[in-house]
Order: C-alpha cells, then sequence, then structure tokens
C-alpha cells in the first residue's frame, strides 16, 4: 500500500505532510502573493512575446509573397549581384 500524501497550505508556506514528517517544500513568506504574481506576469508577458512573434512572421511572410506575386523582386538575389549598380 502506498501512503496518501496530504498537502497543507498554512497561510503562505505550502507542506507536504508525509505520515506525520513535514518536509518544507517552499516558505515565500508573507510575499507570496506578490511572488506569485509576478511570475505569472513574466509568464504571461513571454507567452504574449511569442506569440507576437509568430504572428508578425506570418504577416511578414504573406507580405514578402504579395510583393513577389506582383512583381518585386528581392535585391540580394544572385542575379541581381552581377547588374551594374545605378
Amino acid at each position: 500500500m502506498s501512503p496518501t500524501l496530504p498537502v497543507a497550505i498554512v497561510s503562505a508556506r505550502f507542506r507536504i505532510q508525509l505520515q506525520g514528517d513535514a518536509v518544507s517544500i517552499m516558505d515565500l513568506g508573507p510575499h507570496a502573493t506578490f511572488i506569485w504574481l509576478s511570475y505569472a506576469a513574466v509568464a504571461i508577458t513571454i507567452a504574449g512575446l511569442i506569440g507576437w512573434l509568430i504572428f508578425d512572421g506570418q504577416r511578414q511572410r504573406t507580405a514578402l509573397k504579395d510583393l513577389e506575386d506582383r512583381g518585386v523582386r528581392r535585391r540580394s538575389t544572385a542575379s541581381s549581384a552581377t547588374e551594374p549598380t545605378p
């Protein structure tokens, strides 16, 4: 039989109790709410930046495809490197 692990959350202290012996996992003190909200804000900000990069990359690819469909070519192609510049 495996022992059950009751989780006790007391104020801002997180502890796991295993058969009466308390093992401290994290003690954030009175500022636990601020710390957790700060971590959440950073996670949301990073997720937003990653989402924006994906969205903007798709938008740029669409704009490049539209330009190439209209006949505008990139200057960095090999054929334009041999042409004289005006």
